[in-house]
This record gives C-alpha cells, structure tokens and sequence, in this order.
C-alpha cells in the first residue's frame, strides 16, 4: 500500500542482502579474471620457477572465487528479517501468551517466505553437485589413456567407481533440508512423490550401471548408463518444477523470478561454476 505496511523494513533489509550479494559476486568475478591471467602466464612464460608458482596461484584464486559464489548465495537467508518488522512495536502488549503466539505466527510466515526464496536460489548449486561428482568420475573411468595395468591405476580405478556410487548418493543429503521447504510450501502428494524418485531412482539407475560395467569389463555400459542416469535425473527436476508451477500454492514471486532473464542466466552461471570447480577439484585429488 502506499502508506507502507508492516513488512517494509523486511523488504528493504532483502534488497539490501542483495545489493551485498552483488558486490561479493564482483570480487568473484575479479578472482576467476586473475585466475584466467596467472593461467595464460603459466602457459607463456619461459620461466620454470615463475610457471610453477602461476600455476598454483591460478588455482587459489580459483577456489577463493568459488567460496565466494557459494557465500554470495547463502548471504541472502543470513539475516534476522523477524527482527527487521519490528513486531514488538507494531502490535500493542494484550497477554504474554497472546503476544508470543503472534510471534510464532510471525517467525513462522516470514521464515517460510524467505525460505522459499533461499531455497530457490540455492537448489541449482545444491543439485549440480552430485552430477558433476558424478561426470568427472565416469568421464576419468572411461578415458582409454587412463587405464593402465599397474596396481595404482587399478587402485585409482577402483575408488573412482565407489566415488561414483556414493556421489549420485549425495542428492539426499545435500537436497533434504531445501527439498523439506518446498514439500512443506506444497503439501502435494505428486510433489511427495516426485521428491522421494529424485531422491532414489538416478543413483540406483548408476549403480546397477556400475555394477554391470565392473562384472562384464565394458565401459561402454557405464557410458550409456550415465546418459541414462542425466536423462532420469533432469527428467525428474523438470517434472519436479513444471508441476509446482502450476500450483495455486506457488509463491507469486518466485513466478516472477523464474521469469526474469537475469535469473536464468545466474542460474546457468552458478550450474556450470559448480561443475568446473567439483570437476577440477577431483581432478587434483585423483592425480
């Protein structure tokens, strides 16, 4: 309304959180541009000493400019926005009892909104990870220059497929908390359902995809499995997503959101970060 309401100072503390998320997402621009620079030093330069010492600065801002991609998103859900509605001075003191259960109402409502929007914005990291553990285990397993006959291959080997089941095991804890809220916002049975196969179906489609791969002696399988493992995978988030769309339930702001061409593009961002800082990071602990 125009003579405010009660949730203004709410609101203005959110876009504030924003406008702090943005600087933190420059100085991680600023950190992926010096890594690019001490990459291409690394590459030029003649300088043995020099090459060594660009090539693990590259990978230190790299990974600090990670850190503050994934700061930059939980900054939002860090704020009391309870405390910022001033609810203590807007409703007048009518019993203790009375005076906390508006409290709760309130802590409840606010916390589920902004909840949801955290979770909005948090999911598409918290969902890549497991996939692109998962891609560059199956995409080293299957590189035919990597699968020598000595024992450390074969040990490398044999912890890469175990990385492989655990990883696709990984949507259930890293996604609970998140994929709770968006139950709970819901309350849909479909939705229920839709959460429990995202949660089960991809990793027991990539175990049984091991597990045959690892019996037969054939990588192809677990290739074709993978592909399988993608298309069930993002089947089911699609599926996930375009049915809550269509729920009254739906918050409107988040239909906004997902409207908005700068969202769709941070959101891309963020996917294919993850996937090239969790690909690198395997990368660097397996070699």
């Amino acid at each position: 309304p125009d003579e405010g309401s009660a949730l203004d100072d709410v609101f203005a503390l959110y876009n504030q959180t924003q406008k702090r998320k943005s600087y933190v997402m420059i100085a991680a621009s600023i950190l992926f541009w010096s890594s690019i620079a001490f990459d291409n030093l690394s590459f030029w330069t003649s300088n043995r000493k020099l090459r060594s010492v660009s090539v693990v600065m590259g990978r230190v801002v790299n990974f600090l400019g990670s850190l503050l991609v994934f700061a930059s998103v939980i900054l939002v859900g860090l704020p009391d926005y309870l405390e910022a509605s001033h609810l203590d001075e807007i409703c007048p003191y009518c019993g203790a009892d009375f005076n906390r259960t508006v409290k709760y109402v309130a802590e409840f409502s606010i916390g589920l909104f902004f909840a949801s929007l955290f979770t909005f914005q948090l999911l598409p990291v918290l969902m890549t990870i497991a996939p692109a553990l998962v891609r560059a285990s199956v995409l080293i397993l299957i590189h035919p220059g990597l699968r020598g006959q000595d024992k450390t291959s074969a040990l490398r080997m044999s912890i890469l497929q175990k990385v492989i089941v655990v990883s696709s095991l990984l949507s259930f804890p890293i996604t609970f908390v998140s994929m709770c809220i968006v139950n709970q916002h819901q309350k849909d049975v479909v939705v229920t359902i839709l959460i429990i196969l995202y949660w089960t179906l991809p990793p027991l489609t990539l175990y049984l995809g091991v597990h045959y791969s690892r019996t037969f002696q054939k990588y192809s399988i677990l290739l074709f499995v993978y592909y399988m493992y993608n298309c069930v995978y993002v089947g089911l988030v699609l599926a996930l997503a375009s049915y809550s769309l269509q729920l009254d339930q739906f918050i409107q702001i988040v239909r906004n959101m997902l409207q908005s061409p700068s969202v769709w593009f941070g959101t891309t961002a963020q996917v294919f970060l993850c996937n090239v800082v969790i690909s690198d990071l395997l990368y660097m602990t397996v070699f």
